[in-house]
């Protein structure tokens, strides 16, 4: 079974948050709140749950597509990538129920091909914080 697991950019400090997303829905039923449980929290009983939420921005939430990169790093969606089989660069989505690499804008083709098969794939930053080589 995939790990699920998701990433934001947290309002507050601006840089990533990786762990469990909770979706609220504000009490005025017109919209709604986005936040991320950190991995490795203290759950333990009696913790309130206020403690630990960390708010994130809603455009920033990806998913973890559970692959690694040719060098081990965790591929989320809205990753930049490097095909360097190919030498392009692409943008981390999902399409059908699948991963892909976009390369344009009708372009894509299978992220875990070039991952499994191929080894191919370096993430080299992410559409959120920009390219970070």
């Amino acid at each position: 079974m995939r790990e699920i697991k998701c990433r934001g950019l947290a309002k507050e400090s601006g840089k990533f948050v990786y762990g469990t997303l909770i979706v609220m829905q504000h009490i005025d039923k017109r919209h709604f709140h986005y936040f991320i449980i950190p991995e490795c929290s203290d759950m333990s009983y009696g913790t309130l749950l206020e403690s630990i939420l960390v708010e994130v921005i809603p455009e920033t939430v990806g998913q973890y597509t559970g692959l690694p990169d040719k060098n081990g790093k965790e591929i989320y969606e809205g990753d930049t990538v490097k095909n360097t089989g190919y030498d392009e660069l692409c943008v981390i989505e999902q399409h059908k129920g699948d991963y892909i690499m976009r390369y344009g804008e009708k372009s894509y083709c299978n992220l875990g091909f070039y991952v499994c098969e191929r080894n191919s794939v370096e993430v080299i930053g992410n559409i959120h914080e920009g390219q970070q080589s």
